[in-house]
């Protein structure tokens, strides 16, 4: 049965390959992780819950390839197939 998650583009970090010296954009997407924080006083206004990026998977694109074809906090459906294939759509807008 397919898996599908919703993932987003939380950064970009340039790359290389030391065998070719290729040079690569990797894209980080991943998705959001609340942490649980402890109890504590209530205070106004709240302060921001506590969260952390859990990378799902990196895509390396070839720097001759990259034309800003992501971008931050853009969201995609990731759908992991049973026999492996991935598909990455983008969210759009509404």
């Amino acid at each position: 049965m397919p898996f599908k998650i919703r993932v987003v583009v939380i950064g970009f970090q340039p790359d290389h390959d030391p065998v070719t010296g290729e040079e690569y954009t990797q894209v980080n997407l991943g998705v959001k992780i609340p942490m649980p924080s402890p109890p504590r006083e209530a205070v106004f206004p709240p302060p921001p819950k506590p969260m952390v990026w859990k990378h799902i998977i990196h895509l390396f694109v070839p720097t001759s390839k990259w034309v800003q074809q992501y971008s931050m906090w853009q969201e995609y459906d990731l759908e992991i197939k049973d026999n492996g294939e991935l598909e990455l759509k983008l969210v759009k807008e509404t």
